[in-house]
């Protein structure tokens, strides 16, 4: 059963347009999050046909086989052009993970299991769950399957008052299972499972047997709704992440931190804050975004620390011919200094209020936050331009033969980035007093007014250059000097995106294979490099302002010539890199 449920979930996520026959009207409004691909929109960029002719597609249909009959992905039972979900639901008392999966016949399902008779009756619908475990189940009827996953939750079982509802022995000393972590709170593991299989039939006979009225569903959900996007193929939705995560540090193993993690973050947590994400395989590109939606307060705060943009003079250093990519970062260190203390104190709410307020006072009086921002103002820009071998001394022993030692110098070859990060500073007084200083330790030496850093465990040294309010730091003292002095050639589409993110990742990927392409000694290695070589296009990463209370990552990546779409795309990507 096992390559059953990998062959299920790899196929439950997919989604449709919502209507009133969706699978989503099965999903609580106050569910935590949700994931879907749509399925309608995959089998048109790829079909079920086509697929099975993949290196995939012929070990999926190899497990859908049974004796002497052969069964393809389309007589599987599944519906797979129609709607699937995954779904996370946390209560007080236990965590669901739940995925419905739409079926078109039945009986063609029920014929993938090998030990048919291992099938039984949940609620009054066929079901298959191991009964060593009891902590997974699949349920399904002629309209849909349910893989059913819970764990119940540690905290609200060493509650006395609930363990004399179940049965269970009294804890004497609360107060130190909560300060110091959580006892084995059930008499046995098999305990645990039937209290969490109880559990789990009763959302069986909720989900299967007791219709959702349309405004307890997630339909009825305006968050979600709004976050839905119809030409996506796959997409996520997440509700409210403080009270997930608060979710997930409640059942972890945190110990003594608890109190302080789990009852601090959650208690002074701000508003929703949501998070969206949507996936899109075109015919041109791939795209991929996901999107941070804050309350008014955390969007105030985070619109002042990212309210700064990239120095534009670090463009001058841009030679796009040159590099293997670049990475920028762009914060207002006063406002992060300011607003950071603040984001602590909300975060951790009535916990500790006197010890935050104290520790956000001392902060306050001991950064100069204007003139902290002044000496870094907070934004970078880091290129990477190749990778070199270099000999590197090292020190090791060496034994005699009545194991007396002596320490002796020995060189191997390390592969060393050439690399150069730009910093910007409106007063870079202090920074050259600490180089100053590491000179007096014997760390620093100035030679024609750049500084040289060579310590025992960096492989390479460092170059720092200060000059005109730049900071240019690297390993190559020539380029560290020189890189603002010669003809540059940045495009447009670069210049408007680093100015405009508050944080950007380009890999021009060719040029990396190519490297790659050149370190590489195995035959097997080479002809994958080739193929990616000849079949990859730039990778671009960028992180939006915040605007309207927004936040977005995006991802592109244009495709090669000769592939229909994103989804064609990829497959025949890892069928090559699976060879």
């Amino acid at each position: 059963m096992n390559k059953l449920y990998l062959l299920t979930t790899s196929i439950l996520l997919s989604i449709t347009p919502l209507n009133a026959q969706d699978l989503a009207n099965k999903i609580p409004k106050e569910v935590n999050a949700v994931v879907s691909i749509k399925g309608g929109n995959l089998t048109e960029l790829f079909s079920i046909q086509d697929f099975g002719k993949t290196v995939f597609g012929k070990k999926i249909e190899k497990e859908l086989s049974r004796k002497e009959k052969s069964k393809t992905l389309l007589e599987s039972g599944i519906d797979i052009a129609s709607t699937g979900y995954y779904f996370y639901e946390a209560t007080d008392s236990i965590q669901y993970h739940c995925a419905l999966v739409p079926i078109k016949n039945s009986n063609q399902f029920e014929s993938l299991f090998s030990r048919p008779e291992k099938i039984t009756t949940i609620k009054g619908q066929k079901a298959f769950y191991k009964k060593y475990d009891k902590t997974s189940i699949m349920v399904w009827n002629d309209k849909m399957m349910l893989f059913i996953n819970g764990k119940v939750s540690k905290s609200y079982f060493s509650n006395n008052k609930v363990r004399k509802q179940y049965d269970l022995p009294i804890i004497e000393n609360e107060n130190h299972l909560h300060k110091y972590g959580y006892y084995d709170i059930f008499e046995s593991r098999s305990q645990e499972k039937d209290i969490t299989f109880q559990y789990l039939t009763d959302k069986i006979d909720q989900i299967f047997n007791t219709p959702l009225p349309s405004k307890e569903s997630i339909l009825s959900n305006r968050d979600y709704l709004k976050a839905q996007n119809k030409n996506a193929e796959i997409s996520i939705w997440v509700s409210d992440i403080m009270k997930v995560y608060s979710n997930i540090l409640k059942e972890s193993n945190i110990h003594r931190y608890s109190a302080l993690l789990l009852n601090g973050i959650y208690s002074g947590k701000y508003g929703n804050q949501d998070i969206s994400g949507h996936m899109f395989l075109e015919e041109k590109e791939i795209k991929a975004n996901i999107t941070y939606h804050m309350d008014k307060e955390m969007g105030g705060r985070m619109k002042k620390i990212y309210s700064n943009s990239l120095n534009k003079k670090f463009l001058n250093y841009i030679n796009e011919e040159e590099i293997l990519g670049y990475a920028s970062y762009v914060i207002n260190t006063e406002e992060f200094l300011t607003e950071y203390p603040k984001m602590i104190q909300n975060t951790l709410g009535d916990l500790y209020k006197t010890e935050t307020d104290i520790l956000a006072d001392l902060l306050s009086i001991v950064l100069d936050e204007k003139a902290i921002g002044k000496v870094i103002k907070g934004d970078a820009l880091f290129l990477m331009y190749d990778l070199n071998d270099k000999e590197v001394a090292y020190k090791t022993y060496e034994y005699d033969e009545e194991y007396n030692y002596k320490e002796i110098e020995k060189t191997r070859t390390e592969t060393i980035p050439d690399f150069l990060l730009l910093l910007s500073s409106g007063d870079t007084d202090l920074i050259k007093k600490i180089f100053d200083y590491g000179q007096e330790k014997g760390i620093v030496s100035l030679e024609n007014g750049v500084y040289r850093i060579k310590y025992k465990t960096l492989p390479t040294e460092i170059y720092v250059n200060i000059n005109q309010e730049i900071i240019t730091i690297g390993n190559n003292k020539e380029r560290v000097i020189k890189n603002n002095t010669i003809n540059k050639k940045v495009s447009k589409k670069h210049k408007q995106i680093l100015q405009n993110s508050s944080s950007s990742i380009f890999i021009n990927t060719q040029e990396i294979v190519k490297v790659a392409k050149a370190y590489n000694s195995r035959k097997k290695t080479e002809r994958k490099l080739e193929y990616l070589f000849n079949n990859v296009e730039d990778i671009q990463l960028t992180t939006s302002k915040v605007k309207n209370n927004k936040m977005s990552i995006d991802l592109k990546m244009e495709l090669p010539t000769g592939h229909k779409n994103g989804l064609q795309y990829l497959i025949t990507l890892l069928e090559e890199m699976n060879k």
